[in-house]
């Protein structure tokens, strides 16, 4: 995927997109880039959130560990999405750590830099605000069904949401745009990678899914979406 422009990018941001053009210039002066390779993190849990994120280019994930240890990939970010909003507003330590999967350009401001701008345009403040509910809200989600729903269950409904978050539609076929190898998806749904290879295999012989150049097409969306109801 080619790299698109800071100002691009914000402009296609729900959270920047009702802005004026003199107002997107002036966020784009504040903002400075940065390249970081696959692997690196970008900060980890307990870092100082000191900065806001906007990523041009690359995957990159957001983990969580408990205090045994244990990892959970809370979501995956790629070109034109946003991140560090939270720790950047409380003032508070980064909640989650955000590792690159691949090579990644990214923007960022600071957070004194972040305020004075919010202070000056309260109508992005505001759709901060409701974007960040809306996080809240499938975070939880997520949470209640690692809870109460089997592992094809949660496999089925993570891969869908990807395809929604990070894919195409295509004469009823979605394609994912994203190469999510089986750890990260095992991170994602609570299950060891073995079990996830297991899943997608079966449903690539029953046709539900098919694995292009390391990239999953859900063919039949509407047999995952009653996987995500009743699991295997």
């Amino acid at each position: 995927m080619q790299p698109i422009s800071l100002r691009d990018m914000l402009a296609r941001n729900t959270l920047f997109a009702d802005l004026h053009d003199e107002e997107l210039d002036a966020l784009v002066t504040r903002m400075s880039l940065m390249e970081v390779r696959a692997r690196d993190a970008v900060f980890l849990q307990g870092d100082a959130g000191d900065r806001f994120y906007a990523v041009l280019r690359g995957v990159l994930k957001v983990v969580a560990s408990n205090e045994e240890g244990q990892e959970t990939v809370l979501s995956l970010l790629d070109a034109g999405t946003t991140f560090g909003e939270i720790a950047l507003l409380d003032g508070q330590r980064r909640s989650a750590t955000v590792i690159c999967s691949s090579r990644a350009e990214l923007a960022y401001i600071d957070r004194q830099g972040f305020l004075a701008f919010l202070a000056q345009h309260p109508a992005v403040r505001d759709k901060l605000m409701v974007a960040l509910c809306q996080r809240i809200r499938t975070l939880t989600e997520r949470v209640e069904h690692l809870s109460v729903l089997d592992v094809p269950a949660r496999l089925s409904r993570t891969l869908l949401f990807l395809a929604s978050a990070h894919g195409t539609e295509l004469q009823g076929r979605h394609y994912l745009q994203l190469r999510v190898s089986q750890g990260e998806l095992g991170g994602m749904v609570g299950a060891t990678r073995e079990s996830v290879n297991k899943l997608l295999r079966s449903w690539d012989e029953a046709g539900l899914i098919a694995v292009v150049d390391g990239r999953i097409q859900i063919l039949k969306p509407e047999d995952l979406q009653r996987l995500g109801m009743t699991g295997a």
